[in-house]
């Protein structure tokens, strides 16, 4: 059987988390990606960390909380990335949906800083703000972290080879993307070492196949695929 990586999870979410991941295990689904839905939820993803080794965490504000800020939240923020060293900093970013852009760049900016003090890979939230992104990463380009992961990968296909050459960035793809009608031209544009998986929820079942979807779009055979997207997701675990 394939072995499979979920990128990014949500299964906090799950009615029953320890179901949840069981049922994706019997699907060859052998490690997780847990992102916060709120910072309500960061303590939870440290413990669930902490219960499942396979289980990596992400902790962040999601562009749609920081109007909502707990106070002090940076401090919070980098006490439990020094206690937790595998967490990475996530999901953060943009979104033309939600109100004042000039806080939400702000935050995003906080935070990007946060992740190159401590080192950490950034899960990457971004809708309609690429062009905004993209100048954020470049003013901030000595000051990077190791790795961005772009979840759920809607920008320009064009963008593709500049964001994983100039700021190390991988392109993560789902349900949402399969959907899409410009999703096929994405993943064909997506460099073979830079593409991963991801349920984006708390149901990781659904990752052998989506990555049987990608497959058929990139023409190769299933396993083959397979074993490119977990040798990906391994490197930056």
């Amino acid at each position: 059987m394939s072995k499979y990586i979920d990128a990014h999870c949500h299964l906090l979410d799950a009615p029953n988390v320890d179901l949840a991941i069981s049922n994706a295990q019997e699907k060859g689904v052998a490690a997780f990606v847990c992102a916060p839905a709120t910072p309500a939820q960061w303590d939870a993803i440290v413990d669930l960390t902490h219960k499942y080794p396979f289980v990596f965490g992400t902790l962040g504000v999601h562009p749609w909380n920081v109007c909502e800020l707990p106070q002090k939240y940076i401090t919070v923020l980098e006490d439990l990335l020094i206690k937790n060293p595998k967490l990475m900093v996530g999901e953060i970013g943009l979104d033309k949906n939600r109100p004042d852009i000039p806080h939400q760049v702000h935050v995003f900016n906080e935070q990007l800083k946060i992740a190159h003090k401590y080192s950490r890979g950034v899960h990457l939230h971004c809708v309609g703000c690429w062009d905004i992104v993209m100048r954020v990463l470049s003013e901030n380009k000595n000051t990077l972290p190791p790795f961005i992961l772009a979840h759920g990968f809607s920008g320009n296909k064009n963008d593709i080879a500049r964001l994983a050459t100039e700021f190390n960035m991988y392109f993560t793809y789902g349900p949402r993307n399969l959907c899409h009608q410009h999703g096929a031209t994405r993943i064909l544009a997506t460099p073979q070492s830079r593409i991963l998986v991801e349920s984006d929820g708390a149901d990781s079942t659904v990752i052998p196949s989506l990555v049987s979807q990608m497959s058929e779009i990139l023409n190769m055979e299933t396993d083959i695929l397979s074993d490119i997207i977990y040798e990906n997701t391994k490197q930056i675990l």
